[in-house]
C-alpha cells in the first residue's frame, strides 16, 4: 500500500478538478488513480442497476496527460487498481452488492477519457459533426506530412503548368 504525502492525500480527497503537476517519479499517477477511485466511490450510485447507468456517471471524467503513452499507463494502473480493489473485497467477503458494483466499473472503465488534449477535441470535433462545417472524415496531420503533401501539390501544379507552357 502507497503511503500519501499530506499533500497527495488532500489532493486524492478532493472533490472537484485535479490538476497535478510534479517532476517524474513524485507519485502523480498514484495520486491520480486514487483520485479517481475516491470521486467513484463518492459520485457514482451505488443503487445504479445497469452498466449504462454506471458508464453515463463515467463520462463525467476526463483526465489529460501530456502523451499518448502516459494516458496507456494511466489506463493500465488504473485497470490493475481496480483488480486489486476487487481481489480485496473478495478477501474481506464484502457483500455482493460492493463486489458487484467495482466489478461493473472496471467492466466500465472504457467510458472515462484518459487521453492526450489534442485526442479530447479530436473526439469533440468528432462527435458533433454535424454541428460543425467540417466532414466527419477528417484527419489531423502533423507538421512534416502536411508539408510534405504541399510540396507534392505544388510540384503536381509546376508540372501542369510546364505541360500547358510547351
Amino acid at each position: 500500500m502507497t503511503v500519501f504525502s499530506q499533500e497527495q492525500q488532500a489532493a486524492i480527497n478532493s472533490m472537484g478538478g485535479l490538476l497535478v503537476s510534479a517532476g517524474a517519479g513524485s507519485g502523480k499517477t498514484a495520486v491520480l488513480i486514487e483520485h479517481l477511485i475516491f470521486w467513484i466511490e463518492k459520485n457514482v450510485t451505488k443503487n445504479a442497476t445497469s452498466e449504462w447507468e454506471i458508464s453515463l456517471e463515467l463520462k463525467k471524467l476526463i483526465v489529460i496527460t501530456f502523451t499518448v503513452k502516459a494516458s496507456e499507463e494511466m489506463k493500465m494502473r488504473l485497470f490493475e487498481r481496480l483488480e486489486e480493489a476487487i481481489h480485496s473485497l473478495k478477501d474481506q467477503e464484502a457483500t455482493n452488492s460492493e463486489l458487484n458494483f467495482w466489478m461493473k466499473i472496471k467492466r466500465n472503465l472504457h467510458a472515462i477519457y484518459i487521453g492526450t488534449i489534442d485526442g479530447l477535441f479530436v473526439r469533440v470535433i468528432k462527435n458533433n459533426t454535424d454541428l460543425l462545417p467540417i466532414s466527419v472524415s477528417f484527419e489531423i496531420v502533423s507538421d512534416q506530412l502536411w508539408n510534405n503533401k504541399l510540396k507534392k501539390l505544388f510540384n503536381s501544379r509546376l508540372n501542369t503548368l510546364e505541360e500547358e507552357d510547351k
